[in-house]
C-alpha cells in the first residue's frame, strides 16, 4: 500500500470517528462482531487424507461444484479494499475490519474446498463464464449493491454446503461442508444486522422506497442465482436426492429466518465467551489430569478395600483375618 493511500485511509478514520451519530438511528453492534470475527480466525479445518473416494456417480458432478464454488470463495479480495477506502456513513473503524476478517474467512473457504479438489484427484477451475459475468457485474456497481450480491452468494453457497454435509457419504467432505456452513451462518447475520443499519440510517432518501427497492433487486438477483444452480449443478443436485424446488425452498428459508433484520451481534459475542470458557476448562482438566490419575494398583485395591469393609481379602472375611493377626500376636516365641 503507498503513502497516498494510507494518508487516504488515515483521513477517513478520521472522518468517521469525527462524523456525527444519530442515536436514533440503529447502528451495527460493530464491538461485539469484531470480536466475534477476531475470534472465529482460529477456527480449525477439517482433518482430510490424502486420497478421497465417493461413489463413481457421484464424483464428477461432486468435483464440478466444488471447483465453482471454490472460484466464488476465492473471488472477495477487493470488496475489502474497497472498505477500506470508503466513506460509507455507516461504516466505522471496527466494521472494516469486520469486512476484512469476513473476508479472509472467505479465503478460508477457498482453501478448504481446494484441499477436498486435491483429494478427489482434481484441480481447480481458471475461470468460467458465469464466474466472469458475475464478477464483472459487482465491480460495476458500487459497495452497497456488492455486499447485497455477496448475500445472495452467501445464501445459495449455505445451503450447497448443507446438502454436503447432509447427503454425501464422506466424513473429510461432510466435516469441511459443516464448518464452512457455520461460517456462513455467522456472514448471514452479520450481513442482517449491516443492512439493518443501512436502510434505517439518516441519509437515506425516502426510506421506504428505497427498502423496496432493494427488497425488489435482492428477490431478482436471489431467483437468478437458484436458478443458475439448479441448472449448472443439476447432476449433483439429482444425485443427493435434492430437487430444485427443495434447493429453492430451502434458501427461502434462510431468508425468512432473518426477517425481520436484527442485530445478533450479542449473541456471536456470548458465544465467544463460552467457548473461551471451555477451552480454558479443557486446558486445565488436561493438565491436571496425570496428577488425577492412581499411582498404582496397589494403592487403587487399598482405597477399594477401605470403602468396602464386607470384602474379602484373598477368599476370608474380615473376621477370619482379624481371628488370625490374634495368633499371631499371642503366638510365643521360640528360645534363641
Amino acid at each position: 500500500m503507498t503513502d497516498r493511500s494510507l494518508e487516504v485511509h488515515r483521513l477517513r478514520d478520521g472522518a468517521r470517528l469525527a462524523a456525527p451519530i444519530d442515536e436514533a438511528a440503529p447502528r451495527v453492534d460493530s464491538s461485539a462482531w469484531l470480536e466475534w470475527f477476531r475470534h472465529n480466525r482460529s477456527r480449525t479445518s477439517a482433518s482430510v487424507p490424502a486420497s478421497i473416494t465417493v461413489p463413481p456417480e457421484l464424483r464428477d458432478a461432486l468435483v464440478h461444484a466444488l471447483q465453482v464454488f471454490h472460484l466464488g470463495e476465492a473471488g472477495e479480495g477487493r470488496v475489502a479494499k474497497e472498505t477500506a477506502c470508503s466513506d460509507d456513513p455507516v461504516l466505522d473503524a471496527a466494521l472494516v475490519e469486520c469486512v476484512e476478517l469476513y473476508v479472509r474467512e472467505e479465503g478460508r473457504h477457498a482453501r478448504e474446498l481446494l484441499v477436498l479438489l486435491r483429494a478427489l484427484g482434481a484441480d481447480p477451475l481458471r475461470r468460467t463464464p458465469a464466474e466472469k459475468l458475475f464478477r464483472w457485474t459487482r465491480r460495476a456497481i458500487g459497495l452497497r449493491q456488492k455486499m447485497l450480491t455477496i448475500v445472495v452468494a452467501e445464501i445459495v453457497g449455505l445451503v450447497f454446503y448443507e446438502l454436503l454435509n447432509e447427503r454425501v457419504p464422506h466424513a473429510a467432505i461432510a466435516d469441511t461442508a459443516a464448518r464452512i456452513a457455520a461460517d456462513e451462518k455467522a456472514h448471514l447475520d452479520f450481513q442482517a444486522a449491516l443492512f439493518r443499519s443501512i436502510l434505517a440510517h439518516p441519509s437515506v432518501p425516502f426510506p421506504r422506497a428505497y427498502a423496496a427497492a432493494v427488497a425488489f433487486v435482492f428477490a431478482a438477483v436471489l431467483t437468478g442465482a437458484v436458478a443458475t444452480v439448479a441448472i449448472d449443478q443439476r447432476r449433483l443436485l439429482r444425485a443427493l436426492g435434492c430437487s430444485p424446488v427443495e434447493l429453492a425452498r430451502r434458501c427461502v428459508a434462510e431468508v425468512a429466518a432473518r426477517f425481520p433484520l436484527d442485530d445478533r451481534g450479542a449473541t456471536y459475542a456470548e458465544r465467544v465467551r463460552v467457548e473461551s470458557s471451555l477451552e480454558v476448562a479443557a486446558s486445565e482438566l488436561t493438565f491436571l489430569e496425570p496428577a488425577a490419575r492412581p499411582s498404582d494398583p496397589t494403592s487403587r485395591d487399598r482405597r477399594r478395600q477401605a470403602t468396602e469393609p464386607n470384602e474379602t481379602r484373598n477368599g476370608a472375611s474380615d473376621e477370619a483375618c482379624a481371628a488370625r493377626d490374634a495368633a499371631r500376636i499371642t503366638r510365643p516365641r521360640r528360645a534363641a
